[in-house]
Parts: structure tokens; C-alpha cells; sequence
């Protein structure tokens, strides 16, 4: 049974450069924090391979549809940063934050996570180990003279495969092991559940015994003489 989501809320770019995946520096997450962007859509298409039918005997012999297809996703994001832009692209930027694109621009490997909820409530994660960013233009028109919506970015992701052939890892459930595995095979960080600490005791006193008050001396007693 497929398992639907009800929107869009949260993506994480990893590229893949061989380093422990550090959130701001190779890993990046959208999900509407102000002035880091935020989720619009995502199409995904072309997973399914075209079948091929070999025909014989007047009749389909045999039909071959096995593996992937060329898997493209057109994703739509709002306001992403140019530092994040710069990273999945491939493209130079200086300490001053000036973007340079020259011919030898070439777009990093680099896994990505969609997440959302489903039609129940659960958390649901849609990963893809591997493939490369693309964008294609950029789009400018005059103002109007009054307030407009915020026009989304269109980056393409075409998707490829990791060193183990999988192309795709989807999960819909409220079980954290499972998803951490998502994240771990996406090499996304993986959050450390922290940990509870054991209730601290008051260290106990021991009941001393009572003590024993010190014999006291009796006054001498004076004779008296009759």
C-alpha cells in the first residue's frame, strides 16, 4: 500500500564530499527558518523504466522492465540561500560572498531527504542516495507597485545511485531507530538521543547510638563535728 504525504515541509541537502556530514558547512536543511528558506513542491518522475516487448509466435513473448529509470526531481524552494545554492552547484564564492561560475563549474554528488507527515500522523522520510543539482536560469520581472509573493527557485535533481546500486529509501512510521537508519544510509547526521541520567540519592546516614553522658563527680561532703 503507498503511503501519502500531506505537504512538503522539510528537505536536507548532503553533498557528498567524503566528510562527516556537519550541518551549515555540508549539510543543509529548509524547512521555513527565517532566511534559510523554505519548502514549495517537488515532482519526481521518470523512477520507472520504459518496457521493452520482444515479440514471437504473433504474440508478446516476453516483456523486460526491470531496474530504474532516469529519474529527474524538479524541487521548488523559496528564498534558498546563495551559500546553500553555491554548495549543491558547485560554484566558487569568496570570503566576501561574491559568486564566481566559471567553465570548470562541476556539481558535487549529494544525497537528499524529503520529509513530512502522512495521511496518520506518522513521520514520513523519502531519500535518494545519490545524484547531481542542476539550475537552469533565472528569472527577473519589474515591480509593480505592490506587494507580491515571494517567487520559489526550481533546482533539478537528477538521480543516481550509491556505490550499492539503490536509488531510493522511503520510511512512514513514529520509529525512531528506523528512522535514524534512513538518515545513517543517507549519511545525514544522526541526532544522539540524549541521555537520562540516574535519579541521584541522598547518600544515607547511619542512626548513631545515644550517647552515654559522662559519670559526673559527687561534691566532697564536709564532716561536721557534733
Amino acid at each position: 500500500m503507498a503511503t501519502a504525504a500531506v505537504g512538503f515541509e522539510k528537505i536536507t541537502l548532503r553533498v557528498l564530499d567524503g566528510k562527516e556530514a556537519t550541518l551549515g558547512e555540508n549539510e543543509f536543511e529548509v524547512y521555513g527558518k527565517t532566511n534559510e528558506g523554505a519548502t514549495s513542491s517537488a515532482k519526481i518522475s521518470g523512477l520507472a523504466v520504459e518496457p521493452v516487448k520482444t515479440w514471437g509466435s504473433n504474440k508478446v513473448y516476453n516483456i523486460s522492465g526491470k531496474g530504474v529509470g532516469d529519474g529527474k526531481i524538479d524541487i521548488d524552494i523559496i528564498d534558498l540561500p546563495d551559500k546553500v545554492l553555491s554548495q549543491i552547484l558547485g560554484y566558487k564564492m569568496d570570503e566576501d560572498g561574491v559568486i564566481i561560475v566559471d567553465s570548470e563549474v562541476q556539481a558535487p554528488a549529494c544525497s537528499i531527504l524529503i520529509e513530512d507527515s502522512d495521511i496518520r500522523g506518522n513521520k514520513y522520510m523519502l531519500g535518494f542516495f545519490s545524484g547531481v543539482f542542476s539550475y537552469d536560469g533565472i528569472e527577473l520581472d519589474t515591480a509593480q507597485g505592490k506587494a507580491t509573493e515571494i517567487k520559489a527557485d526550481t533546482v533539478s535533481f537528477a538521480i543516481g545511485s550509491n556505490d550499492a546500486g539503490q536509488y531510493m529509501t522511503k520510511y512512514s512510521g513514529d520509529d525512531t531507530t528506523a528512522q535514524n537508519a534512513v538518515r545513517s544510509s543517507l549519511q545525514l547526521s544522526v541526532g544522539t538521543p540524549q541521555q537520562v541520567s540516574a535519579p541521584q540519592t541522598q547518600p544515607q546516614v547511619q542512626p548513631q547510638a545515644p550517647s552515654t553522658p559522662a559519670p559526673t563527680q559527687s561534691e566532697p561532703t564536709e564532716d561536721t563535728e557534733g
